[in-house]
């Protein structure tokens, strides 16, 4: 935060933009940077044989398991955020892993 006291021009316009430029400045250099990851979110269902190999291949693909639904006796479906960039990786993998019986869609 930057405040000005005087009320005047007396360091002239190029001064105070110089002034606060300066401050902008090292207030930007002592700030934190944060990554910013684009995320996918995948409605994943697969056999409930495969539920913990399936969190671990979401995992292993730099995401997270949401939430879980076990409604069906047979499937598992989880809702998983995942970085955009491994989402078609993680749907291959999927498919895979269940051999053709996983079912993923996208932005849930």
């Amino acid at each position: 935060m930057v405040t000005r006291y005087f009320g005047g021009t007396r360091l002239g316009k190029g001064g105070l933009a110089r002034a606060y430029r300066g401050a902008a400045a090292l207030a930007l250099a002592a700030a934190p940077s944060v990554l910013a990851v684009r995320e996918s979110r995948l409605r994943v269902s697969v056999p409930i044989a495969l539920d913990g190999e399936t969190r671990h291949l979401v995992a292993r693909h730099g995401g997270r398991v949401e939430e879980a639904a076990y409604d069906d006796p047979r499937r598992a479906v989880l809702l998983a955020r995942v970085p955009a960039d491994s989402a078609g990786a993680l749907r291959e993998d999927l498919q895979a892993l269940a051999k053709g019986d996983a079912s993923v869609s996208g932005e849930v």
